[in-house]
């Protein structure tokens, strides 16, 4: 459903935005412990005008949306972060939407955000939130007069990203940048599946078949391959190339790569830059 925000004029004409998520787990034993944080009950977003004229008062531009990583979520941090000026002088509005259960949506006393983990269901019911709120986010855009509206999720968020190829029909266009996409394929990366030999080849199917629908791979594209976009980092040492690349070949859309790594992401405002272009010509 399309949210009605309360909203409050930030700095330099932006828009703060809160709603509630009204998103209900789905796996009934893990319910209670997914919903006890009061905090995560609300979306936080914002939306910054576009800088080339225009904006968030006159005839509405399209619209991006920002989807940060794991562990992130501070707004300020990650609009300071980000080269959103690749976009904003580029004619759109853009975005920034947090994770649930991350930043202010998380409990102030955990140490770390509730997903992803060792618990499966807890890390499959905080990405069902993520493309809810999205969902969400990209309804209240287009019904305020945006002519259309993209994502670009980064790491953890561009999963959501690539999950939300299979869900928006409404979605223009999609950058998933140094994505995550498979926890099974991360985990043999970086050597964290548990056990040796047979029991973890047991344990690499068993995750692989409960983390089957929080794989983007498992369903098709909504989107048409020239709307699809995926950035990886030459030097991803968290993200492998992988990832993007398998992303990239599912979707069709062109795989673009950057000099830099996963944090150190050298190029990407010059990659963002045309992307923007691009997508913005191709409507």
């Amino acid at each position: 459903p399309t949210p009605s925000p309360t909203t409050q004029r930030g700095r330099k004409g932006a828009l703060e935005l809160w709603w509630p998520s009204h998103y209900e787990p789905l796996d009934e034993e893990i319910a209670e412990q997914y919903m006890e944080t009061p905090f995560n009950h609300t979306v936080r977003a914002r939306l910054l005008p576009t800088t080339r004229g225009g904006g968030l008062a006159a005839k509405r531009p399209p619209a991006v949306i920002f989807i940060h990583g794991y562990r992130g979520g501070a707004l300020d941090m990650e609009q300071a972060l980000w080269p959103l000026s690749a976009w904003l002088d580029r004619g759109y509005d853009v975005g920034l939407i947090v994770l649930p259960h991350h930043g202010p949506r998380k409990r102030p006393d955990a140490s770390r955000p509730l997903y992803p983990g060792f618990d499966p269901r807890l890390t499959i019911e905080g990405l069902r939130q993520a493309v809810w709120d999205t969902r969400a986010m990209i309804a209240w855009l287009l019904d305020r007069g945006a002519p259309h509206v993209g994502v670009c999720g980064m790491s953890l968020g561009g999963l959501v990203n690539a999950l939300i190829f299979g869900a928006e029909p409404e979605l223009s266009f999609g950058v998933p940048t140094v994505p995550l996409t498979s926890f099974v394929a991360w985990g043999e990366d970086h050597g964290t599946l548990l056990g040796e030999g047979a029991q973890q080849k047991r344990y690499r199917e068993a995750l692989q078949r409960v983390t089957r629908v929080i794989d983007p791979l498992s369903r098709p594209s909504l989107l048409p391959p020239e709307r699809v976009a995926v950035v990886a980092g030459k030097n991803d040492r968290i993200n492998r190339l992988h990832h993007a690349r398998s992303v990239a070949a599912h979707t069709g859309g062109d795989l673009v790569q950057i000099p830099g790594g996963h944090l150190l992401q050298f190029g990407i405002k010059g990659a963002f830059s045309d992307l923007a272009e691009r997508f913005r010509q191709a409507h």
